[in-house]
Formats: C-alpha cells, sequence, structure tokens
C-alpha cells in the first residue's frame, strides 16, 4: 500500500481495531506517515514507513501498520488526493487521459487499462485477472480475478453525507455554527494536481462551499451519516 499523505483508505487484511473506523467500507485520509527511528551511521538509507497516522471520516483518529511486523491494518482506497497523476495512461471505460491515483492492466489484455471507477463497476470482464499500479514506474501488485470476490460499500465523505465541522475546521461561522450541518453535495478536485481531494458541502444556512478531504492531508468536515 502506497504511505502517501493524503491517500484515502479503508481498513485492511489485517485490522483488528474493532469499529475504530466507523466499520467496514468506511473512509479515513493519510494525515502523516511513521518512519522507526534508527541509527542511520552505517550509511544505510533510512526504512521505509510501517506505520500511518489517519483521520477518519467520522472524525476519529488512530495510528495504524503498513508492513510492521508483516502487518497491513489498512488498504488504498484512492492516492488522487495526495497529488498521484499517472501522465499519459488513458482509461479505455471512460476514456478518461492522465488518471489520478491507481490504475488498472488486465494481465490478459495488456492494452486494457482502467480507473479506478471503471475497474469497480466490472467495466471489464469479471474473470480477467489484473494488476494494480498506484504510482507512476510502480511495478505493480497482482490482484486476481474480481468474480466470487465481495463487494462492499463506501462509506464516508460521499455524496449524500450528512457532515459538520471537523478537526481541521478554519473557517470561522461560515456552517452557522458549530452545532450545525450540512449535506455532501459532490467529492470534486482541490487543485489540477490534487484529484478528488475535496468536497461540496451545503450548510443548513443555504451557503455551498468546498472543503479539504484529504488534500495536504487536511479533512474539515466529518461525517456524521446518511
Amino acid at each position: 500500500m502506497s504511505a502517501l499523505v493524503g491517500a484515502r483508505v479503508v481498513r485492511g487484511p489485517s485490522w483488528n481495531w474493532g469499529e475504530q473506523d466507523g466499520g467496514e467500507g468506511h473512509l479515513g485520509t493519510i494525515t502523516a506517515v511513521v518512519v522507526p527511528v534508527t541509527d542511520h551511521t552505517d550509511g544505510d538509507s533510512p526504512l521505509s514507513p510501517t506505520a500511518v497516522k489517519v483521520t477518519w471520516d467520522s472524525g476519529k483518529k488512530g495510528n495504524y501498520r503498513t508492513g510492521f511486523g508483516g502487518e497491513f491494518d489498512l488498504r488504498l482506497y484512492s492516492s488522487a488526493p495526495a497529488g498521484v497523476i499517472q501522465r499519459g495512461v488513458r482509461c479505455v471505460g471512460c476514456d478518461a487521459s492522465d488518471i489520478a491515483g491507481s490504475y488498472w492492466i488486465c494481465t490478459m489484455c495488456p492494452r486494457c487499462k482502467l480507473c479506478t471507477d471503471c475497474y469497480m463497476q466490472d467495466t471489464h470482464a469479471a474473470t480477467h485477472e489484473f494488476c494494480r499500479k498506484d504510482e507512476p514506474y510502480d511495478t505493480g501488485v497482482l490482484v486476481g480475478t474480481r468474480e466470487d470476490t465481495r463487494t462492499v460499500k463506501a462509506r464516508g465523505l460521499l455524496p449524500g453525507a450528512k457532515v459538520k465541522r471537523g478537526s481541521d475546521w478554519n473557517y470561522e461561522d461560515e456552517d452557522g455554527g458549530k452545532k450545525q450541518w450540512g449535506n455532501v453535495k459532490d467529492v470534486c478536485d482541490w487543485s489540477d494536481s490534487s484529484r478528488a481531494s475535496g468536497v461540496i458541502v451545503q450548510w443548513s444556512n443555504g451557503l455551498t462551499k468546498k472543503y479539504r478531504a484529504g488534500h495536504d492531508g487536511k479533512v474539515d468536515v466529518k461525517a456524521m451519516g446518511r
């Protein structure tokens, strides 16, 4: 899994933390990476990050393993908010170019490259094996076929979610006050280099504005449910 600040994640294969994430399928944001403190006087390069700090869309926070002891508490949902853009890669499903975040290559049909949305919507044969590439020049990870796999619905800061201000809020009382709520209307790009890293919220006072949901590891609002 790519340990990148801003990346969006869900619970992974080694998850053993109850409902700390809000429940299966709930999203969170990597806010910092943790590199073990070691003695590098022998000239070795620093070790890879083995843990990350995550703010869940519910507002809860925690530290999670991304390789420590061979354990992986998280799965990557999207690296697009972290600024990953696959230049020159076009999705055969929706025809989008310069795919943001991970993309998927069919090992049986090498010309078939899909963005995450098209892959998750079974645009290509579910019986074909795929390789997922999370970053440019990534060697990729074989993920097998999608047949007989269980689908888990993503939840959190997504269209329809009810929200209120979160821990990174820095916008005074434009939401109408601390106890006021709003509804997520859509997920949006925060900038050209930080895709799908914001949400458009309409507050109960009628104001509609854009807020960070992954950009630079910041989460301005938290989900209260749907």
